[in-house]
């Protein structure tokens, strides 16, 4: 969930990142979207609908509650009136924030994975409930510690029932799959693709990139080679080609089933391989060997530093990345970590 502000600058921003339909705003680390215009009741029809009420309980949708009067709560949110009306906002939500959020230009191939993942499950799980994701961005997914979970109510649309075209497919394959490929083949991580461009990778450039040989194999041939040779037949027709196209709302329905089944199948074909170590995974062994009393001394530091400040929290970027807890026992020693 980006973070934006000040507060009294939202209201009158176009979006938060590119949606017209609404902007986020912190304040003293409360989370509250400020949603516009015709996006107003479609969100609210989402968020009564028993869709939204599973998946918060399964934690794979940030709890979002509609917040209390818009000119009350914009007087709390330091925002007027008359902003208020002139940013055409109609509705509130308040968000559980996400504690540390992280976003994909900081995310390991294999966060960007779980992110695609619990995408393509929402897709699946929205189709039943006539409802689909209009866009498809990890930009709308933060972690929970190790868990994924979508943060971007606004994404949430009804569906036509007749229409079985996902708009947002260019984007998932732009944003997720291609960035996998260029790691899986080329070992490029995907923070480089996202710090040059958060619209992920075109399959002209992906093309570029994975050299002849790679293009030609699966799903690298679907993804890239072949879109890249259709690249100039799509420019001319332009949007012609996105033109909404309606059949038979059963024959939509499986038509979108089985696209979604095939994104999860080349998603697992692009799966980062699990990893059996990294230059950390003998630190433990080789420093009580080489260094026996560096390792004293740095585990007495530590302590000491621990004990005198306090913190509620601490990142440990060493063997396991995890950000814990601290302070157990009023000691102040780490609950779990990764190294000494």
């Amino acid at each position: 969930m980006k973070r934006t502000g000040p507060a009294a600058e939202v209201a009158h921003r176009s979006s938060s990142f590119r949606d017209p339909d609404g902007a986020v705003v912190e304040v003293g680390g409360r989370i509250f979207r400020l949603v516009r215009g015709p996006a107003v009741d479609r969100t609210r029809k989402f968020l009564a609908s028993e869709l939204c009420r599973m998946l918060v309980a399964e934690r794979l949708l940030v709890p979002t509650w509609e917040e209390r009067g818009v000119g009350s709560l914009g007087v709390e949110l330091g925002i007027g009136q008359e902003a208020l009306e002139r940013g055409n906002v109609g509705l509130v939500l308040g968000h559980e924030a996400i504690w540390f959020p992280s976003y994909p230009h900081e995310w390991p191939a294999e966060m960007l994975w779980e992110a695609g993942r619990l995408t393509l499950e929402l897709c699946d799980r929205s189709l039943e409930h006539g409802f689909g994701l209009k866009d498809a961005t990890p930009y709308n997914v933060l972690f929970c510690g190790p868990r994924p979970v979508f943060v971007d109510v606004l994404s949430f649309e009804p569906r036509d029932p007749a229409d079985f075209v996902w708009r947002a497919y260019g984007q998932f394959v732009r944003t997720f799959l291609l960035p996998l490929a260029l790691w899986r083949f080329c070992g490029v991580p995907p923070g480089v693709v996202f710090l040059s461009s958060r619209e992920g990778l075109t399959p002209e450039q992906a093309a570029r990139w994975l050299g002849p040989i790679v293009r030609l194999r699966r799903p690298v041939l679907t993804l890239a080679t072949v879109p890249n040779w259709l690249g100039r037949w799509a420019d001319r027709m332009g949007e012609g080609l996105y033109r909404r196209r309606t059949v038979d709302p059963e024959v939509a329905r499986r038509a979108l089933r089985t696209l979604f089944r095939g994104l999860r199948d080349q998603l697992e074909r692009l799966r980062p391989p699990v990893s059996t170590g990294s230059g950390w995974s003998r630190y433990e062994e080789e420093t009580l060997r080489l260094a026996p009393e560096a390792r004293r001394v740095k585990h007495e530091w530590v302590v000491a530093t621990l004990r005198r400040r306090k913190p509620e929290t601490m990142l440990d970027p060493g063997l396991q990345h995890r950000y814990v807890r601290v302070g157990c026992g009023g000691a102040g020693y780490p609950c779990s970590g990764g190294g000494p």
